[in-house]
């Protein structure tokens, strides 16, 4: 336990809570990159606006979100994020095709069930 040269937490140590801040700021990255590139896909990479694209309307008040331990792998980890910083994806627009549904307005509904994850 303790520390080891350098700063380093040993085996069985506290873990960094920076490397905490770094795995929720890589899978909102590729959440927004997924993002850019759904929009990019579905308009035919013409940088046009997709048809029937809604922009992103937060809820009042805010939907909940699942539990990340009803996943595993990545959709855990989404869930997870979706969970730890709700504000951020809610101001993020899907493009995941449910934005055809009425009572979807935002990246945050999509972890409100169970579609998230696929």
């Amino acid at each position: 336990m303790g520390k080891n040269k350098g700063g380093i937490p040993a085996k069985g140590g506290k873990a960094n809570s920076g490397s905490r801040v770094s795995l929720i700021a890589g899978i909102l990255l590729v959440v927004v990159a997924l993002g850019i590139g759904g929009y990019w896909w579905t308009s035919g990479g013409s940088g046009g606006p997709v048809r029937g694209a809604k922009p992103a309307i937060p809820r009042v008040p805010r939907p909940a979100t699942l539990s990340p331990v009803l996943f595993t792998g990545y959709a855990a980890k989404g869930y997870q994020v979706a969970k730890e910083i709700p504000d951020v994806l809610e101001h993020v627009m899907c493009y995941c095709g449910c934005d055809r549904n009425p009572g979807h307005q935002n990246n945050l509904d999509c972890f409100a069930d169970e579609h998230g994850a696929g």
